[in-house]
């Protein structure tokens, strides 16, 4: 089963911009920037390609991947000639090659298959390489959960799409 196209993400990532580098940071911890230095990388799920950008300062070269927003990570990172960007599922995703580090921010949950999607995520790291992968967690998040979704949802869902959006997509 391959995951549908969801033009909701690409709409989300070209209006989210975020180039806080300590959040970043903060996801991957206890590894570094440090750990991409000089090295093949994949990204699984680049978004915008915020966290693209952080990368490819460093690595050597970057594959991004995503199935919604490409043309969006492209557009922030233009200019950059040590990235390749692919459009793809990632739970079907099957490169025939492999990465010093595989890396997957805040993607994973929101895929059909997380498990066959942190599979592909893993068959595509060298042996020796390094896969790191962050999630939202329930822990810790009660607030969120239990207060800031039920208002948002309730208030939110009774606006037009059109509303929250800022401006017509590149696609118009």
């Amino acid at each position: 089963m391959t995951q549908i196209q969801q033009r909701e993400w690409r709409d989300q990532w070209a209006l989210f911009e975020d180039e806080e580098r300590f959040l970043f940071e903060e996801w991957i911890a206890p590894r570094t920037l440090e750990d991409f230095r000089g090295r093949t990388v994949l990204e699984c799920g680049c978004g915008g390609g915020q966290h693209t950008g952080f990368v490819a300062a460093v690595a050597a070269q970057v594959t991004a991947v995503d199935l919604n927003s490409i043309d969006v990570a492209r557009a922030r990172n233009a200019g950059r000639t040590n990235i390749r960007y692919l459009e793809s599922d990632l739970a079907a995703l099957d490169l025939a090659e492999r990465f010093d580090v595989v890396f997957c921010i805040g993607v994973i949950h929101h895929t059909d298959d997380p498990d066959r999607t942190f599979d592909a995520i893993y068959r595509h790291c060298k042996p020796g390489g390094l896969v790191i992968v962050w999630t939202y967690s329930a822990e810790g998040n009660a607030p969120v959960r239990f207060i800031v979704e039920p208002l948002r949802a309730v208030f939110l869902s009774r606006l037009p799409r059109m509303m929250a959006r800022s401006g017509p997509s590149p696609h118009e």
